[in-house]
Formats: C-alpha cells, sequence, structure tokens
C-alpha cells in the first residue's frame, strides 16, 4: 500500500538562518525515514532563481498539508512571516496541520492564535540539558568562537527523531508520541511542556478547596442551626458565607488557570 504524500511548509526567520541550516538538514533526513508517510519538505532556500519569490512561496504555502513553525523572536517580529504566511494559513488553510516548534527563546504568547497551537517544546533533560528551564532548540547548537563553525550537539539527531515522530501522530489522528518522563515531564500521555505541580500549587488548591467548604458549612450552619437568632444576623452571616463561598471559588478558577498557562 503506498504511503500518503505529506507537503510540508517550513517557516522560519532568516535571522536564524544558522540554527536553521542545521534543523533542516536533520529534519529532512529523518523525514525520509518514515515509514508512515512520504514527505516533500519545501523551504524558501529552494526558490528558483529569477522566479517571482512572493509568488513561489505562496504556491507552495497553499499546496502544503503540513506547515512546520521555526518559532522565534525573528519569526515573531518579521512582518512577511505574519502576514503571509501564518495568517494565510489560519485564514486561507484551515485544514492544514500546523505545528510550531519552539526554535530560539521569545515570548510566543505575545501571538494569541499562535499561542493557542501546542507546540513541539519538550524538556532539556532529555538532551542533556537539564538546567535549561526555558528548552530550546538552538540550545543543542553552540558557535566556535574564533571562526562561528556550528557545533551541534549530538543530542539533535534524538530531537528530530521525537518531533517527527509527533509530527507523524498529529498526522495519522493517532495518540501523541511522547519519550520516557524526565524531572520535566509529568508522565507519558501528557503534552511535553506540562510540568509536576509544585508542592506550593497543591497547598494553595487544598487550602482554596478547605476554604470553598468552610464557607458553605458556615452557610448552612447560619440557616439550619441558628434559627433563634435574629433575621438580620442571619442574613448578615449568610451574607458573609456567600461572600466567602463565591471570593474562593473565584480564586480557585483562577489558580487553575494560572497553573495551566
Amino acid at each position: 500500500m503506498p504511503k500518503k504524500l505529506i507537503k510540508a511548509f517550513i517557516s522560519y526567520a532568516h535571522k536564524d538562518a544558522p540554527f536553521f541550516a542545521i534543523f533542516k538538514d536533520a529534519l529532512k533526513s529523518q523525514l525520509n525515514t518514515s515509514d508512515k508517510f512520504e514527505f516533500s519538505a519545501w523551504e524558501d532556500s529552494e526558490i528558483p532563481l529569477g522566479t517571482d519569490w512572493d509568488t513561489v512561496i505562496k504556491s507552495n504555502l497553499g499546496n502544503a498539508n503540513l506547515a512546520i513553525l521555526c518559532v522565534s523572536a525573528g519569526f515573531l517580529n518579521s512582518r512577511y512571516i505574519q502576514e503571509n504566511e501564518f495568517d494565510d494559513l489560519i485564514n486561507q488553510y484551515p485544514n492544514t496541520t500546523i505545528i510550531p516548534v519552539y526554535f530560539n527563546h521569545c515570548n510566543f504568547n505575545a501571538n494569541k492564535k499562535l499561542a493557542a497551537k501546542q507546540f513541539f517544546k519538550p524538556g532539556g533533560d532529555r538532551y542533556n540539558k537539564a538546567d535549561k528551564d526555558d528548552f530550546a532548540f538552538c540550545d543543542l547548537i553552540k558557535f566556535r568562537e574564533t571562526d562561528g563553525t556550528a557545533i551541534p550537539n549530538s543530542n539533535i539527531d534524538l530531537y528530530i527523531s521525537d518531533f517527527v515522530k509527533n509530527v507523524e501522530a498529529s498526522l495519522g489522528g493517532t495518540a501523541d508520541y511522547y519519550p520516557p518522563p524526565g524531572p520535566e515531564d509529568k508522565k507519558p500521555g501528557e503534552p511535553f511542556h506540562k510540568k509536576e505541580k509544585k508542592i506550593t500549587d497543591r497547598i494553595v488548591e487544598i487550602a482554596i478547596l478547605a476554604a470553598i467548604v468552610l464557607s458553605l458549612f458556615f452557610i448552612i450552619y447560619t440557616f439550619a442551626f441558628n434559627g433563634d437568632d435574629a433575621f438580620e444576623t442571619r442574613k448578615f452571616n449568610g451574607t458573609i458565607g456567600a461572600a466567602m463561598f463565591f471570593g474562593s471559588g473565584g480564586l480557585f478558577v483562577v489558580n487553575r488557570k494560572f497553573q495551566h498557562g
């Protein structure tokens, strides 16, 4: 049975070209070994000389059923990428699978539409970068100070292999692939960037839940067991209890939203 053809469009900022050259070569090599799909990956270095480059880019973007976005500060600040690539993917090609890669350190949450997409953002501990709290692909590459020669990390192939397996899972509609859990990961079956809750987070959550339970108990006690008290007193106590209940409930919702980004 022939493998399904996947036309991939790779978007990146030219400011990241030194990192992208290594990423591109490793990615295309891994894609060529896929036993699930036949990949045809395109990026703008393949624009033929003398052609209208904007037309070629838009043609390849329109033909793609997979878009790999190498997200960085340069990517976010590129007006062309935002207006002619990312916006077109969102507005004109909703059936194209979009997979952003946390490529270089940046605040991608500044773009709400982009931040809403599931990123490939694994923990650095899997690639011998446990000291990096904000691990990005660029952390796997250093450049020699004397001549600027790239010194790739030996874990790049593992990183790209993990990425391709996740791409295949996304395209095939199967459960996501996750590497063995490490200190940065919760457990197999949860996204890479979800981390174990800190003990302080658990304590705050338990305290808020306790406040909700106590406020409910206060309300019930006020009206069920203090029937002899004056109505105004019970009304006042009930108002205090209700305020405690809704206030605690609001804190619980805000806390959960904060923990889950």
